[in-house]
């Protein structure tokens, strides 16, 4: 395993108390990785539950994530392929981009090359009946042979997404029992 997983994964389990610590992990993550001599552009998880989604990033400007919420996300073609992957699973969206981009796509086009972005992976980390946690990763123009590094990093990671999502997700339910209970 390389070596930069290792402080990736430890700081991952800090998520079980510290939703804010999402941020870091991604941090961490890209982080490790420019320095490892393979830098990915954008480190981005969203979380949905209750209809509502709450999103995590990293090595994005604010104001072009912004652009994306306001105007780019209508023309995002990702969700759609990403719809029918199984928790765990990981995607090389290469077809997808390149088909996009044939048809003109507004994102594809415009945003993703605005931030640097060549192409994606995406992955469900869990998708139960309460909560639907995805895992999206943006890769420069100059690095396209990084994908298949990266899916193994995916790989690796993905056993620690998953419990440390399920693990703080039963927490924060402890926490709201305990609460109610008090009052």
């Amino acid at each position: 395993m390389p070596h930069h997983l290792f402080d990736v994964i430890h700081r991952l389990y800090d998520t079980v108390m510290e939703q804010s610590a999402w941020n870091d992990v991604l941090k961490l993550w890209g982080s490790s990785r420019v320095n490892d001599g393979c830098s990915i552009n954008t480190l981005v998880i969203h979380k949905t539950q209750n209809n509502t989604i709450v999103a995590h990033y990293y090595g994005i400007e604010e104001t072009h994530m912004q652009q994306f919420n306001d105007y780019y996300h209508q023309y995002n073609p990702y969700p759609q392929t990403a719809m029918h992957l199984k928790s765990g699973h990981v995607l090389n969206a290469a077809e997808t981009t390149q088909e996009a981009r044939k048809n003109g796509n507004a994102l594809v086009n415009d945003w993703m090359p605005q931030g640097g972005f060549r192409d994606m992976i995406g992955c469900t980390i869990i998708d139960n009946d309460h909560f639907v946690m995805g895992l999206g990763i943006q890769h420069p123009w100059d690095q396209p042979s990084e994908i298949n590094r990266m899916m193994q990093e995916v790989r690796i990671l993905m056993p620690h997404f998953q419990k440390a999502t399920l693990i703080g997700n039963m927490f924060a339910q402890l926490q709201q029992m305990h609460s109610s209970m008090q009052h």
